[in-house]
């Protein structure tokens, strides 16, 4: 199976996934450079997740709307995901890319769609890793790449960017 084909009834697996959180930052720039770059490597899909939600939680019985008009925080994250990704390629990334805007906190979000993929790639803050990346690498159940803070772009192999 290639990479981004849909399941067949015939193959009887999905397809291989490799997953990267991202928050919009200009480190998520090459955070997901390395990770379109690992997903080339393995022939998969890349799954990009932007988790906004925040950490303060609504009591479960609180309705719950997400607002898409221009200037929301749907509308603001989705603008985020899309600026990132074009950031990192220039409108045209080397392999399959499925987006995904969660509002939901991050490491909920980023566990839930973790499952079943190859690999989680998230990128370090400074010396310490924050409570987003401390909780991943605690609970998931894939490996976990973590990047160093220090790893710029253009840590990132030249064919990373190239299309297949």
């Amino acid at each position: 199976m290639t990479a981004g084909q849909a399941m067949t009834p015939d193959s009887g697996r999905e397809p291989v996934r490799v997953v990267v959180g991202v928050d919009g930052s200009n480190r998520s720039v090459a955070v997901l450079r390395w990770a379109a770059y690992e997903a080339l490597r393995l022939d998969a899909m890349l799954v990009v997740v932007h988790a906004y939600g925040s950490r303060v939680s609504r009591a479960p019985y609180a309705p719950s709307h997400i607002s898409l008009a221009p200037g929301s925080a749907a509308a603001r994250a989705i603008r985020r995901l899309e600026d990132c990704i074009y950031a990192a390629f220039d409108g045209h990334p080397p392999v399959p890319v499925h987006t995904i805007c969660d509002n939901r906190q991050p490491v909920a979000a980023l566990l839930d769609y973790a499952k079943g993929a190859v690999m989680l790639v998230l990128g370090g803050c400074g010396t310490a890793s924050g409570p987003t990346t401390r909780d991943c690498l605690r609970t998931a159940r894939c490996p976990v790449v973590l990047l160093p803070a220090a790893a710029t772009a253009g840590d990132v192999p030249a064919d990373a960017g190239g299309r297949r």
